[in-house]
This record gives structure tokens, C-alpha cells and sequence, in this order.
């Protein structure tokens, strides 16, 4: 009986070391790592609004707008890297319903505003996203694409419809 105690108390001595070894190799970064790597996750920095609901500037339309806003280094085809530090990617999508009163889309203009924690310095951008009249629309029929320069640091991002909407929680983002 004495035996199987001793292995029993090797055995969780040698778990032990075993956890506490592998808890430092986890937490320490290479030293080469490659900041450009666009298979590394925590490189590939993104958010996502919530849906914020909105009337919309045509007659009979509503529906939800949201934003995705992303932040990571890019690279060129042959691996160059792209300096984009403090510039965010974003996309606006709508899915709003309805007759729009003319051959064209239900729209509604949206500002998508940010404000850089870090360095103090805010901004934003006023674009229209707009939908199919009659149908729901197909997730990329209606998308807004752009590029803002924020600067490096935690950036909050809130998108406001300016027709009458519920409104959306800012989200954050870490900026490179």
C-alpha cells in the first residue's frame, strides 16, 4: 500500500510539473514571430455591429442596418507586407423592406461614427445603404465598402441611421 501511494504522489508531481511547464511554454510569445502573418487569428481583428433597426428614407420601407469593421496588416501577393497600421475596413449592409416608391432600392442614409480611446481623436463617415423595394435583399446586394484612418488604439465604433431607429451599442475594436 505504501508503494501505490508513492506513484500516486510521483504521478501528481509529474502531472503537476507537466501543467506548469506547459502553462509558461503557453504564455510566452516567440520572440520571431511575424507581425504580417495572415494566418496568425490574433492578426485578424474584427467587430460587428448589432442590428439597428431604422425606418427608412423611402415611403414604405424599414428594416435593420449593421456594420463589420476590421483592422489587420495586409500583405501583396508575393508576401510584401502593406503598412496599414491605424486604418479600419469597414462594410455597411441593409436589409430593409418594402415599397420603395420607385424602381430603385429602399435606402437610408447612416453615419457610422468612431472615437480612438487611446489618442483621443474621433470621426466619422456618412454613406446610404439601401435594399431591394418588395424583397428582402440578398446580404451583399446592398453593402457600402470603405477604408477610415483612426490611428492605432482602442477605437469604438457606433453606426446611427438618420431616419427614426432603436439604437445600437458601440463596439470595439483594437486598432494596429
Amino acid at each position: 500500500m505504501a508503494s501505490t501511494r508513492r506513484q500516486t504522489r510521483a504521478a501528481v508531481a509529474a502531472l503537476s510539473t507537466a501543467a506548469a511547464l506547459t502553462a509558461a511554454a503557453l504564455t510566452v510569445a516567440p520572440a520571431t514571430a511575424n507581425p504580417y502573418n495572415p494566418h496568425d487569428p490574433s492578426l485578424r481583428r474584427e467587430a460587428r455591429t448589432g442590428q439597428v433597426y431604422t425606418l427608412s428614407d423611402s415611403p414604405l420601407c424599414a428594416g435593420a442596418v449593421r456594420a463589420m469593421v476590421s483592422t489587420q496588416p495586409y500583405l501583396y501577393p508575393d508576401g510584401t507586407p502593406v503598412s496599414n497600421l491605424g486604418k479600419v475596413s469597414y462594410s455597411l449592409s441593409a436589409n430593409l423592406f418594402g415599397i420603395s416608391g420607385t424602381p430603385r432600392y429602399c435606402t437610408v442614409k447612416v453615419t457610422l461614427a468612431w472615437r480612438n480611446k487611446t489618442t483621443g481623436r474621433s470621426g466619422s463617415v456618412v454613406r446610404t445603404a439601401s435594399g431591394p423595394p418588395l424583397t428582402l435583399t440578398d446580404a451583399t446586394a446592398g453593402m457600402v465598402f470603405g477604408t477610415v484612418t483612426t490611428g492605432s488604439g482602442q477605437v469604438e465604433f457606433t453606426l446611427r441611421p438618420h431616419r427614426p431607429h432603436l439604437a445600437g451599442q458601440a463596439v470595439p475594436l483594437n486598432v494596429f
